[in-house]
């Protein structure tokens, strides 16, 4: 597999977290269990963030191509 397609599969992880999380935020409400809400927000707001670096990981290489967007990686991390 090539880079764009791990993004795509971590993206599609992180998705089906996301609804995963909503659910259990949903479920903390019901039965009022404020300390465990607390904590699936906050792994939630994460969570989030890591979607919009993937989708935007993701629209730069559709802009740029795939090879373009290696290189810029390989000089960000010398």
């Amino acid at each position: 597999s090539d880079v764009k397609q791990q993004l795509e599969n971590d993206l599609a992880l992180e998705t089906a977290a996301l609804v995963v999380l909503r659910d259990g935020i949903k479920t903390c409400v019901e039965v009022a269990d404020d300390a465990s809400r607390e904590l699936l927000e906050h792994i939630l707001v994460d969570e989030e963030e890591h979607v919009d670096w993937i989708e935007t990981q993701l629209h730069q290489i559709k802009e740029i191509g795939a090879e373009n967007y290696l290189t810029q990686q390989i000089h960000k991390k010398s």
